[in-house]
C-alpha cells in the first residue's frame, strides 16, 4: 500500500526470481485485463495527462518516477514494482537511468485513453 492520494497503491516485488513478461501478464489476465507491453528509452517524459480509467503499469526492465500532481509526492518504480492509478489522477512520467523502461499494462478497458 501506498502513503499517496486515495486509490493509488504500489506493490514492490518480493518474489525471489525476477518476473518475467509472460507472468505479468498472465496475473493482468487473471483480473480480466487485457495487457500489452512497451518499451520507453532513458530521458522520456510524458507531460501531465490523466487516464479515463484505471490505469495499472507493472515494470519488467528499467526506473520510472512517476509524479503525482496536487503535491500527492513521487513514486518511484524498479523492476517488478507495480502501479495502480485510479481514473483522473493526473501525473507526469520520466524515464530515469541508462536503461529503457520496460512495462507490462492494462487499463480498465484495455485500452490506452489519456484525457487531454
Amino acid at each position: 500500500m501506498s502513503p499517496h492520494a486515495p486509490g493509488i497503491t504500489v506493490d514492490r516485488w518480493a518474489e525471489p526470481e525476477p518476473p518475467t513478461a509472460l507472468e505479468l501478464e498472465r496475473r493482468l489476465k487473471a483480473e480480466g485485463l487485457q495487457p500489452y507491453r512497451y518499451s520507453d528509452p532513458p530521458g522520456t517524459t510524458y507531460p501531465p495527462h490523466r487516464h479515463r480509467s484505471r490505469e495499472v503499469r507493472w515494470l519488467l526492465c528499467g526506473r520510472m518516477r512517476v509524479r503525482l500532481s496536487g503535491g500527492d509526492g513521487e513514486i518511484v518504480l524498479a523492476p517488478g514494482d507495480r502501479l495502480d492509478l485510479p481514473p483522473g489522477v493526473e501525473h507526469t512520467v520520466v524515464i530515469d537511468g541508462d536503461d529503457p523502461a520496460v512495462c507490462v499494462a492494462a487499463e480498465g478497458d484495455g485500452r490506452f485513453s489519456p484525457v487531454q
